[in-house]
Order: C-alpha cells, then structure tokens, then sequence
C-alpha cells in the first residue's frame, strides 16, 4: 500500500506550533508526500509545509493544485485569518476562498503556480492538479488548461500534471475523453471507483481521498479504527495512493505504523 498525508485540515489548528508539530508528526511517521492547495486555509497550508520542510535534503514530494479563487489571507497573523474568515461566514462578504467558483485559465494557472512556489519555498512541484471541476462541461472545456500545462512540465516548472475531483463525474468526463490518458487523477473512494479494474490503475498515478466517509458506509458508524481503514482500502484499491489526514500526532503516529506494515508510506512515481 502507498499513502501521502493530506494538509486540508491544517487551518483548523490555531497555533502554529501545533501545525508544525502535526507536519513533523507526518515527517517522523514516515510520510514522504504531502498534498495541499492554495485554497487550503487561503495559502496558509503551503506557508506551513514550506516552513517545515525549509532545509531538508530532499525525499519528500507535494501534490497543490488550482482553479478555485481564493485570497492569500492565511499569510496573516492567526488570529487575523480567523477573524476574516468569522466576518467572512457572518456578512458573506468575499474575503478568502471562493469554493462556489472556478477559473482554469492558463494565465490564472500560471499565477497560481508562482504563488504556491514562493509559499512552498521551492522552484518546482511535483504534481500539479486541476482543483475540482464541478461538471463535465467544465472538463470539456479545460483544452487549452492541458496544453499549458503540458508546457510548464517540458518547461521544468511540474513533474506532472492531472485532476483533482469528485469520482463520478471525473469518470463520466474521461468516458467523453476531457481527460487526458496520461494525466494524473485525484479522486473520491467510491463503489465505483473500487470497482475500477486493475488494468485502469496501471502506468498511471492515482490518489484516492474520502477513505473514511466510503468505508463508514460498510463499517458502520461512529469512529473507524486506523488499522482496519488502511487495511480496508489496501484491499479495495492496491494500486492508488491514499491520501490520509489527521490533526492528532498520535493518530498520525498510528497511521504511519500501519501503512508501514501494509506496504509504505509515500507517493511513488
């Protein structure tokens, strides 16, 4: 099994040194991939991976992405950010993330990407996704986003490219071929995707979140314990990368022991 570790959560977590504590909980757990967005805390998700990797020599590999607006207000102060989000919510004024938007235009993509790198703290990310098309039409129309894409790769600024969303209608977009054969996918668990066969998964990078929102369904409710979930998705998907998230060193501890045990901790190639 492979898994990476996911920052969606991080803005959650007031103080900073409790975000530091969790990516370096990630780091000792042996987590050697980490997925973000701009979008995650309004940029304060990368601010902090760059801050905890700062120095390293190497060995760790990142997953951003782009196409929702957002603000760069996770730069401020903690309790700043959180007052902007709070009278955000309150007066539904614009102030961070728009999630009821999407623009994929190259020169927004282009922006997008400068923007993570300066966060990160690095001159070139490894994968670089499409953030949650919400329709198919929105994939019919991401052309000329693959062919800039496809040009930052040769250009040296993105190891790979691809698409972050919800599986069925990512599917449903690449049955009508807006999908790039070559194209790295995030997706949804879902019965469909377990259902996928073995031959989809082949030569191609896939990353699969929502582990514990699919197998809640056949687990039951309440809290799902680690070492089953991991072992649950090892056996219904052995050829895609988990994407597993906790804010608990010690659950982040548990996860780390436990992939171990069922294959490794990472993102591959």
């Amino acid at each position: 099994m492979d898994a990476g570790f996911g920052l969606g959560r991080l803005h959650h977590v007031f103080r900073r040194s409790d975000r530091a504590r969790i990516i370096r909980s990630a780091l000792d757990a042996g987590f050697t991939h980490f997925d973000v967005a701009p979008v995650y805390g309004d940029g304060l998700a990368e601010i902090e991976l760059g801050r905890a990797l700062r120095g390293r020599s190497g060995g760790v590999t990142i997953t951003t992405k782009f196409g929702i607006p957002y603000r760069a207000i996770g730069r401020l102060p903690t309790p700043v950010y959180l007052a902007c989000r709070t009278v955000e919510r309150v007066t539904r004024l614009p102030l961070g993330a728009r999630y009821d938007r999407r623009d994929y235009a190259p020169a927004v993509l282009r922006r997008s990407l400068e923007g993570s790198l300066r966060r990160l703290g690095i001159e070139r990310v490894d994968y670089l996704l499409i953030h949650e098309p919400p329709t198919v039409g929105a994939y019919e129309a991401l052309g000329p986003t693959w062919d800039e894409l496809r040009r930052l790769k040769d250009a040296g600024s993105i190891g790979a490219f691809g698409v972050s969303g919800v599986s069925e209608t990512m599917l449903e977009a690449e049955r009508l071929g807006h999908v790039p054969a070559d194209s790295v996918r995030m997706l949804s668990m879902t019965d469909e995707v377990c259902r996928l066969p073995a031959a989809w998964f082949r030569g191609r990078k896939v990353f699969v979140y929502n582990l514990v929102k699919h197998l809640s369904r056949s687990m039951g409710p309440g809290r799902i314990e680690t070492r089953r979930l991991i072992e649950a998705f090892a056996g219904a998907l052995p050829g895609a990368t988990a994407i597993l998230a906790s804010n608990q060193p010690e659950e982040i501890a548990r996860m780390g022991r436990c992939v171990r045990e069922c294959g490794r901790v990472g993102a591959g190639t």
